[in-house]
């Protein structure tokens, strides 16, 4: 008996444990520096001490189809760079930035598992939840140092200047990976209103001073989609009609709330260097994304002359920047994941990891939770499952549109939460 206590209280122990390391794993998602030439993170080392801990407990679960097809991608994408690229584009391949970029790549699959893993233990709800109070609370700093002009370590919060980063060292990625955080407050039924809008504002906010306008279209993005499901979706007929009624007034007067919203936008624009540059995507998209430093119409142009060279293997994994360089004496990424992907990985795996992530987005929107249920007689704990797969959904789908001007193949965030959203098991919290 005595026995059968203290192994009960040396299990209770190592959860409070692993649940203390996915607390801090979840929060250093929100932070990224360069160090010896690699993009670092403090989660990177939580993760590799979660993963040993789960071998070491003999639970560590690897699903069959994603480890061969990270084993497919990692022959195929090391062949094409050491040898057949070198003699199709004729330069001396780079061992170290080949070895550099599968050290990313293997670490994103270690995210992956470290996802599905969480998902299958019950506890991706605890990742999710940390992650997004973590990007809040450097939202919060990241407000109060901008607008009362707090100079605390200028180098490490903000970019060229004005453009706050947070934790990360891209202004876009930081941005990007704010509007993720707003899934939470969004989606979860908890939450009261007023923190609700409290974090809506601190997350708008924090896009602004980032001076992101990859950040800010993702965040209109989400906010549109957000605004039509709750006017429209799972509703009855005269809720539907008088939704129709509200847009229908909304379009009427559209013209003159857009004129009065390009006064007010222009009049912050004068005072704000930060909302200046975000500013410029409603009246003048096509500079937006030409001009200004962006260049995107530059490097996709690029990407898609290398897919059209070596469609079907792609170029490999780590050769993509020296290519380029030859062929256009650039040296820059294509600043968008589709492009990446497909031009270093080739079309077919390209194709197939796409087609999956998207598969798994068309599933948990068209899904009914009362068909996904696990046969619980428990109403709310159906609604609760569900409810958890639409966060890990819509997580994905904001990396997913931000990855269109990002390259975020590399992303540990969106590894971890594709892993948990492939795991067929039920979430329960």
């Amino acid at each position: 008996m005595i026995e059968k206590i203290n192994a009960n209280s040396e299990e209770e122990k190592t959860c409070k444990i692993i649940i203390f390391l996915i607390a801090v794993l979840s929060i250093f998602l929100n932070q990224q520096k360069q160090l010896l030439g690699y993009n670092i993170s403090i989660s990177d080392f939580v993760a590799i001490l979660l993963v040993l801990i789960y071998i070491f407990n003999a639970k560590l679960v690897i699903p069959r189809k994603g480890f061969f097809f990270f084993l497919g991608v990692s022959i195929i994408t090391l062949s094409t760079a050491f040898f057949i690229s070198p003699h199709r584009f004729n330069y001396v391949p780079n061992p170290n930035e080949i070895i550099n970029n599968y050290i990313k790549l293997c670490s994103s699959f270690l995210y992956f598992l470290l996802g599905y893993n969480l998902f299958k233990e019950r506890l991706i709800y605890v990742v999710y939840r940390w992650y997004s109070l973590g990007a809040i609370t450097l939202g919060i700093i990241g407000i109060f140092m901008f607008f009362f002009k707090i100079s605390i370590f200028p180098r490490q919060y903000f970019f060229q200047g004005p453009r706050y980063i947070g934790l990360m060292n891209d202004p876009n990625y930081f941005a990007v990976i704010q509007c993720t955080a707003l899934v939470y407050f969004i989606r979860n039924k908890n939450i009261k209103k007023i923190t609700l809008f409290m974090s809506y504002l601190v997350i708008f906010l924090s896009v602004v001073i980032s001076s992101s306008k990859t950040g800010m279209l993702v965040f209109i993005s989400y906010t549109i989609a957000i605004f039509i499901k709750n006017m429209l979706w799972n509703k009855n007929k005269k809720q539907i009609i008088r939704n129709f009624v509200i847009i229908a007034i909304i379009i009427v007067f559209l013209p003159s709330l857009s004129a009065l919203m390009m006064k007010i936008i222009k009049y912050i624009s004068t005072k704000y260097w930060s909302f200046r540059r975000v500013a410029v995507l409603f009246y003048d998209f096509n500079s937006a994304i030409s001009e200004g430093g962006s260049g995107r119409d530059v490097t996709w142009a690029a990407a898609l002359d290398i897919i059209k060279v070596s469609p079907l293997l792609g170029v490999g994994i780590g050769s993509y920047l020296e290519i380029m360089g030859n062929l256009q004496r650039v040296k820059l990424l294509a600043h968008n994941i589709y492009l990446q992907i497909f031009a270093e990985w080739g079309l077919i795996l390209g194709s197939i990891l796409f087609f999956y992530i998207f598969y798994l987005i068309f599933k948990y929107t068209f899904l009914n939770y009362s068909k996904d249920s696990d046969h619980s007689k428990d109403l709310n704990q159906q609604k609760n499952n569900y409810n958890q797969k639409l966060i890990l959904r819509d997580i994905i789908l904001i990396l997913m549109i931000g990855s269109l001007s990002l390259s975020l193949n590399n992303a540990r965030m969106f590894w971890i939460f594709f892993g948990a959203l492939s795991n067929p098991k039920k979430i329960t919290k």
